[in-house]
């Protein structure tokens, strides 16, 4: 029987199990007497074993089924959760994993697994899950099982219960085609919209308000579709933080908060490396080894905290944890050192600003480079995903007591607000987050600093940019007192836009351009107003360098 129809489903139905796998095996190890846990853990690899051996992948079966029977060593308490059983689960699931993909990729060639079959068959208490076969003593005795709900403790299994017949699984192409399609039509809404106000005719204004409301509760609802909870990402940072703190010999605990929020998973797809950066960093540069925190009167294990929150229509998502902090004087003299910034420049850093330099590509205060940090590119990684997300970063710190990373997203990168400015003949967008205020400036308060032009406002002097002169047009020299300008916010740093006229804001659903347009600095992309003008919309913080 041909099972190629089947694969897709097996290897989106595998991964999940081993997204909850890992997560469950974590979780055992702060209680290892959590009967829920440990049922939920058997029956995974349970299913695995059966969905493979379905599928003709000998290999994954045997592998799941050794991973079952260790398992079940734990439900009958012939041997109790430890850490060597965890990290034999781990690697299990890890060499699962590189299965899957190869499945995924075409590339079905045999794995050798006989060294971590032997082991599981071979483990006993007072063994360990090492190679190198040392031994060591371990407890023998099984602690009393907690009897715990499975519906309340364990994670629930895909495809298992009623919940599976009222879900289906959409392929992600379908959710974004669906996207798009909805897109065209709140833009073919508002051309009719616009020639119903120039008809006058009454019956067509009560006909295009009504597929007004029809296509915004479509369009709702399609949204919804692409929403996913922050779990989804940050379920697999217990399992980073494990591997983590166990190479730096550092203990640190992890608390995450806010599971259940909502998130665009164009979003969530682009957040989980900065999440995996910024507890890199905290766990190598924020997290002192135990010894010191005792030292330093704190408790020997450190605590990282993540939490997601809605305000407004953005997520706000922080990474705080309660490590050695950063001195702000440190990373001015390391940057300065590294030619990041000038002495000038330097000097007028506030503490907010120089914690911000830590995102300048090159930077790094590590006397050495590590396996988990240390090359001056991770918060670089950070900064550049969110900007390309429309979203912020902000860091405060208090040296010896820690650091707190808030990350500020939008809720949906499909339809943004933005700011419709005129320049010469053309309409281009700014993202509405972007600017924190528009005016008319006066031409006396426009002065020259060196070779740069700056604009005092407020006792505060910002650099000021010309748009005319960054998209290449021809310079003007205007009339009237006035000229506007919008005052855009990148990096922790406000510049002055001089713009030709403003349009208003707007509601836009944004498409990516293609190619060459996709490799143009500064494109956020497109998007089609009522009247079908195509405008671009600008990522100013490639223009403010």
């Amino acid at each position: 029987m041909d099972m190629s129809p089947y694969k897709e489903l097996f290897i989106s139905e595998v991964r999940e199990h081993l997204h909850t796998m890992n997560d469950a095996i974590v979780a055992l190890e702060e209680d290892p007497a959590d009967r829920g846990k440990i049922d939920a853990l058997f029956r995974m690899a349970h299913s695995i074993k059966g969905m493979s051996a379905s599928m003709g992948y000998e290999t994954m079966a045997e592998l799941a089924h050794k991973m079952e029977d260790l398992m079940d060593k734990i439900r009958k308490a012939a041997c109790c959760f430890e850490t060597d059983i965890a990290d034999l689960l781990l690697e299990g699931s890890d060499r699962l994993t590189a299965m899957v993909r190869g499945v995924e990729e075409g590339d079905e060639t045999e794995r050798n697994i006989s060294d971590l079959v032997e082991r599981m068959a071979g483990y006993a208490p007072g063994s360990t899950a090492k190679n190198d076969g040392d031994r060591g003593e371990r407890a023998t005795g099984s602690p009393e099982l907690k009897q715990v709900e499975p519906s309340g403790s364990a994670a629930p299994i895909p495809g298992d219960g009623e919940s599976s017949r009222k879900t289906v699984r959409v392929r992600t192409a379908v959710l974004d085609s669906l996207i798009n399609i909805t897109g065209e039509l709140v833009t073919s809404k508002s051309r009719l919209a616009s020639i119903s106000a120039e008809s006058g005719i009454r019956k067509l204004d009560l006909a295009v308000f009504d597929l007004s409301r029809q296509v915004r509760e479509l369009h709702d609802e399609i949204l919804k579709l692409r929403l996913m909870p922050f779990g989804t990402v940050a379920d697999r940072l217990p399992r980073t933080l494990r591997d983590l703190a166990k190479r730096s010999g550092k203990d640190v605990s992890l608390r995450i908060s806010g599971k259940e929020i909502e998130i665009d998973r164009g979003i969530l797809d682009e957040l989980s490396d900065p999440l995996q950066h910024l507890l890199r960093n905290a766990v190598d540069h924020g997290i002192e080894p135990p010894a010191e925190r005792l030292a330093r009167g704190k408790k020997s294990g450190g605590t990282i905290a993540i939490e997601a929150r809605k305000c407004k229509d953005r997520v706000i998502v922080s990474i705080a944890d309660d490590g050695r902090g950063m001195d702000p004087d440190s990373i001015i003299a390391a940057a300065r050192e590294k030619g990041l910034v000038s002495d000038e420049e330097a000097s007028r850093l506030s503490p907010r600003q120089a914690f911000l330099l830590t995102c300048l590509p090159g930077f790094s205060t590590a006397d050495k480079v590590t396996g988990i940090s240390g090359r001056g590119v991770g918060m670089d990684v950070v900064r550049s995903s969110l900007q390309s997300l429309g979203g912020n970063l902000s860091i405060e710190s208090e040296f010896g007591k820690g650091s707190r990373f808030t990350l500020s997203l939008p809720l949906t990168i499909s339809i943004i607000q933005v700011l419709l400015v005129g320049c010469a003949q053309y309409t281009v967008a700014f993202p509405i987050d972007k600017v924190l205020r528009t005016l008319d400036i006066k031409r006396e308060d426009i002065t020259a600093s060196g070779r740069r032009t700056v604009l005092t406002l407020g006792g505060e002097s910002l650099p000021l940019l010309s748009l005319r002169r960054l998209l290449g047009l021809p310079l003007t020299s205007g009339k009237g007192p006035g000229i506007p300008a919008v005052i855009i916010e990148t990096r922790g740093r406000k510049t002055g836009m001089l713009v030709d006229r403003f349009i208003g804001q707007q509601d836009v659903f944004v498409k990516p351009f293609g190619r060459p347009l996709n490799r143009m600095r500064g494109l956020i992309g497109g998007a089609v107003l009522g009247d079908g003008r195509i405008v671009c919309i600008l990522d100013p913080a490639e223009f403010v360098r």
